[in-house]
């Protein structure tokens, strides 16, 4: 997955720079001309900044969340999607399998990740098989969680007394390309009881 700045550069956005950029040959250029091609005039009518009373809190399968931006949310950011999350002193999120990276930044509270590695078997079809042990990386309030592409993850939160706050972002682009699905392998305990539904075991 190329990152958003290498990809900028690579797509000719070259505006993408600090105030004063201006070419070193300056003899070769013509007069400045006005950047039309670099923002549709429309954007300036979308806001650059989420309040917190224009997106709810909602309980998904995945946890207590909070979408900060994505293609249905109102705000000047397209590279993007990112949101909120809140899981409960001693409680954790959903598992999910999903094929873009994401990177998690802990706001506040402190827990753990499990990671399953995913490799791919082809045959009449494509096949996944999920690592039978996963990996298990510690966290804490300031540190920057990196869940790897096309990999199993869920978040807990070791701290029965408080709850752990997370802010997640991954590149719009996949769903672009049509990787768009994100696949729930068991829900936070949060949403099974708000449903009625049968609780399942941390990691079964």
């Amino acid at each position: 997955m190329i990152k958003a700045k290498p990809l900028w550069l690579f797509m000719g956005l070259w505006q993408q720079g600090k105030i004063g950029t201006k070419p070193i040959d300056d003899d070769r250029w013509g007069p400045r001309e006005e950047y039309k091609i670099a923002r549709d005039p429309k954007d300036a009518a979308i806001p650059k900044v989420v309040h917190p009373q224009d997106t709810p809190w909602q309980l998904t399968p995945h946890g207590r969340v909070r979408v900060l931006a994505d293609a249905d949310t109102p705000l000047r950011v397209k590279a993007l999607d990112g949101y909120l999350q809140e899981i409960p002193g001693g409680s954790r999120s959903g598992r999910r399998w999903q094929m873009g990276d994401e990177l998690v930044y802990v706001v506040e509270g402190e827990g753990y990740d499990l990671h399953w590695d995913v490799e791919v078997e082809i045959d009449d079809q494509y096949y996944a098989r999920f690592a039978k042990v996963p990996t298990r990386w510690e966290w804490k309030a300031g540190d920057l969680i990196w869940v790897p592409q096309n990999t199993v993850s869920q978040h807990f939160n070791s701290d029965p007394s408080r709850p752990a706050t997370l802010l997640a972002a991954t590149s719009r682009i996949y769903k672009q390309l049509g990787y768009s699905r994100v696949e729930e392998l068991e829900n936070a305990p949060e949403y099974d009881a708000a449903h009625g539904h049968a609780p399942v075991a941390a990691g079964d």
